[in-house]
Order: C-alpha cells, then sequence, then structure tokens
C-alpha cells in the first residue's frame, strides 16, 4: 500500500468560493521522487491578499496564469 499526500493553496479562506493557486501531491516513498504539482487558473474574482501570499504567487501572476492557458 502506498501513501500519497496531498496539499492545496488557496486565495480565500472559504472552501467553494475561492480559486486555487496552487496544488501538489508526493507519493510517500524514499526519495520522494514521484510528485506532481500544478497551478490551476483563477475561477472567481473575489481574493484575499494574506491568503494568496501563502502560495508565494501575487494575483498578477494568477491571472497571467489565466491568458496563457
Amino acid at each position: 500500500m502506498s501513501w500519497i499526500v496531498v496539499n492545496f493553496e488557496a486565495n480565500r479562506p472559504i472552501p467553494g468560493d475561492c480559486s486555487m493557486s496552487s496544488f501538489g501531491a508526493v507519493v510517500v516513498e524514499p526519495g520522494l521522487e514521484r510528485s506532481f504539482s500544478g497551478e490551476p487558473c483563477p475561477i472567481s474574482e473575489r481574493w484575499v491578499p494574506e491568503a494568496l501570499a501563502v502560495s508565494g504567487f501575487t494575483r498578477h501572476q494568477q491571472k497571467r496564469q489565466s491568458m496563457s492557458s
């Protein structure tokens, strides 16, 4: 049996009322080499600067990601 750890950061503290700014997953095994991450496009214009800052992204970077998709 494998363990997989998943994490995500959002730009507001209310699930369902916010956009994810980043997410990732890793298989827990020696070396931690099997991993995945992504930066989805915003789905809402509502956001909290302090919540988005946790991910290390600015709102400009997050919006630019949506324009390149």
